[in-house]
Protein backbone atom coordinates (compact mmCIF):
# COMPACT_ATOMS: atom_id res chain seq x y z
CA UNK A 1 0.00 0.00 0.00
CA UNK A 2 2.86 2.35 0.80
CA UNK A 3 4.26 1.82 -2.70
CA UNK A 4 0.94 2.88 -4.24
CA UNK A 5 0.73 5.93 -1.99
CA UNK A 6 4.30 6.87 -2.84
CA UNK A 7 3.33 7.02 -6.52
CA UNK A 8 0.61 9.48 -5.52
CA UNK A 9 3.07 11.49 -3.45
CA UNK A 10 1.26 10.96 -0.14
CA UNK A 11 3.44 8.36 1.55
CA UNK A 12 3.86 10.66 4.59
CA UNK A 13 0.19 10.08 5.39
CA UNK A 14 0.45 6.28 5.19
CA UNK A 15 -0.08 5.54 8.88
CA UNK A 16 -3.03 7.94 9.15
CA UNK A 17 -4.70 6.55 6.02
CA UNK A 18 -4.12 2.96 7.10
CA UNK A 19 -5.52 3.63 10.56
CA UNK A 20 -8.58 5.33 9.05
CA UNK A 21 -9.16 2.43 6.63
CA UNK A 22 -8.85 -0.18 9.39
CA UNK A 23 -11.33 1.67 11.61
CA UNK A 24 -13.80 2.75 8.91
CA UNK A 25 -13.91 -0.59 7.10
CA UNK A 26 -13.45 -2.62 10.31
CA UNK A 27 -10.49 -4.46 8.79
CA UNK A 28 -8.28 -6.96 10.56
CA UNK A 29 -4.56 -7.12 9.92
CA UNK A 30 -3.31 -10.69 9.48
CA UNK A 31 0.30 -11.32 10.43
CA UNK A 32 2.36 -13.54 8.18
CA UNK A 33 3.30 -16.70 10.02
CA UNK A 34 5.21 -19.86 9.19
CA UNK A 35 2.12 -21.66 7.84
CA UNK A 36 1.61 -18.89 5.26
CA UNK A 37 5.24 -19.00 4.19
CA UNK A 38 5.20 -22.77 3.77
CA UNK A 39 1.91 -22.64 1.83
CA UNK A 40 3.24 -19.94 -0.49
CA UNK A 41 6.13 -22.22 -1.39
CA UNK A 42 3.73 -25.05 -2.24
CA UNK A 43 1.60 -22.98 -4.62
CA UNK A 44 1.82 -23.48 -8.37
CA UNK A 45 3.72 -20.68 -10.07
CA UNK A 46 0.77 -18.87 -11.65
CA UNK A 47 2.16 -15.79 -9.96
CA UNK A 48 5.83 -14.94 -9.42
CA UNK A 49 5.35 -11.97 -7.08
CA UNK A 50 6.28 -13.18 -3.57
CA UNK A 51 3.95 -10.69 -1.87
CA UNK A 52 0.98 -11.83 -3.93
CA UNK A 53 1.86 -15.45 -3.25
CA UNK A 54 1.79 -14.73 0.51
CA UNK A 55 -1.63 -13.09 0.13
CA UNK A 56 -2.91 -16.16 -1.74
CA UNK A 57 -1.44 -18.47 0.90
CA UNK A 58 -3.08 -16.46 3.68
CA UNK A 59 -6.43 -16.54 1.89
CA UNK A 60 -6.22 -20.32 1.48
CA UNK A 61 -5.24 -21.00 5.10
CA UNK A 62 -7.56 -18.43 6.68
CA UNK A 63 -10.48 -19.20 4.33
CA UNK A 64 -10.75 -15.59 3.16
CA UNK A 65 -11.57 -14.09 -0.25
CA UNK A 66 -9.17 -11.79 -2.07
CA UNK A 67 -10.28 -8.45 -3.47
CA UNK A 68 -8.27 -7.98 -6.68
CA UNK A 69 -8.47 -7.54 -10.42
CA UNK A 70 -5.28 -9.58 -10.87
CA UNK A 71 -6.19 -12.40 -13.27
CA UNK A 72 -3.19 -14.47 -12.17
CA UNK A 73 -4.47 -14.67 -8.59
CA UNK A 74 -7.81 -15.93 -9.89
CA UNK A 75 -5.99 -19.04 -11.17
CA UNK A 76 -5.50 -20.23 -7.58
CA UNK A 77 -8.09 -22.07 -5.53
CA UNK A 78 -9.23 -18.92 -3.71
CA UNK A 79 -12.40 -16.91 -3.94
CA UNK A 80 -11.70 -13.67 -5.80
CA UNK A 81 -13.98 -10.68 -5.51
CA UNK A 82 -13.88 -8.13 -8.32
Amino acid sequence: MALKLDKLGIVDEFETLLDRAVNTLRLSIIAVDLRHIVQSGLLPFHHRDPFDRIIVAQAIIEGLPILTSDTQIAKYTVRVIW
